[in-house]
C-alpha cells in the first residue's frame, strides 16, 4: 500500500501546472533543436543544459526529458 502512495505522490508532483509548463517549453525547444540538421537529441540536451541549471531538480529533469522527446519527434 505504501508503494501506491509513493506512486500517486510522484504523479501529483509531476502533474503540477508549473511542471507541465516546463514540459511544454522543453518539448517546443526540443522540437526546434530537432529540426536542425546534424543536431540530435543528445546534442540538443547538451546545448540547452544551461537553461535547466537554475531550476529545482524535478522541473529540470522534466524539462530535459521533454527536450529529448521533442528532439526525437
Amino acid at each position: 500500500m505504501e508503494t501506491l502512495e509513493f506512486l500517486l505522490h510522484g504523479f501529483a508532483q509531476a502533474l503540477t501546472p508549473q511542471n507541465m509548463l516546463f514540459a511544454l517549453v522543453g518539448s517546443v525547444l526540443g522540437t526546434l533543436v530537432g529540426v536542425l540538421p546534424g543536431i540530435g537529441p543528445t546534442s540538443g540536451i547538451a546545448i540547452l543544459l544551461p537553461l535547466t541549471g537554475i531550476l529545482p531538480p524535478a522541473p529540470a529533469i522534466i524539462m530535459l526529458a521533454a527536450i529529448y522527446y521533442g528532439a526525437m519527434y
